[in-house]
């Protein structure tokens, strides 16, 4: 599983740069642009992947957060693609040093409203890469609505194609 997870981990900061230089190609205007979508602009469904790994990554660190991230957050689009792809590879790194059995433990958290739950990490992980992956599919679906026309390839397949 630590090999499985490492690589998913790789390929997630792959994808969430991709989009990232996507998204640096935008005007602050565009990038901020109220579009009907699960969230309201590219920078709001950036910050919402950017808020989903940092909890998500604190809580397989025993640190259960009782706030998104972002609720205080004011940079501009060049901090939130920073802030996002940073810590996509932080999250990389402290799941490479984790030893095999790791994966297999139960972590016990608390949802941002309190409730508590217990998962297998690996769980954990898969839920988080797979909710990065829908969203990282919204923005693209953004990027178009707003009239980029070559955007990326972000599926799975690619990245272990393009190596």
């Amino acid at each position: 599983m630590q090999e499985i997870y490492g690589d998913f981990l790789k390929y997630n900061l792959w994808a969430n740069t991709l989009i990232a230089e996507r998204a640096m190609l935008l005007t602050d205007l565009q990038f901020e642009q109220p579009i009907r979508s699960s969230f309201p602009s590219v920078r709001a469904t950036l910050l919402h992947i950017w808020d989903a790994e940092v909890i998500w990554h604190k809580r397989l660190q025993g640190e259960s957060l009782n706030t998104f991230p972002s609720r205080h957050f004011v940079g501009g689009r060049q901090a939130v693609i920073k802030g996002l792809t940073d810590h996509s590879r932080q999250f990389m790194d402290f799941i490479h040093q984790q030893a095999p059995a790791w994966f297999g433990s139960t972590i016990h958290y608390d949802t941002t409203s309190g409730k508590a739950f217990y998962q297998p990490a690996w769980q954990i992980l898969h839920h988080c890469m797979n909710h990065s992956t829908y969203h990282r599919g919204q923005v693209i679906t953004l990027l178009r609505q707003l009239g980029m026309e070559t955007v990326p390839q972000t599926d799975y397949i690619h990245y272990l194609r393009v190596g």
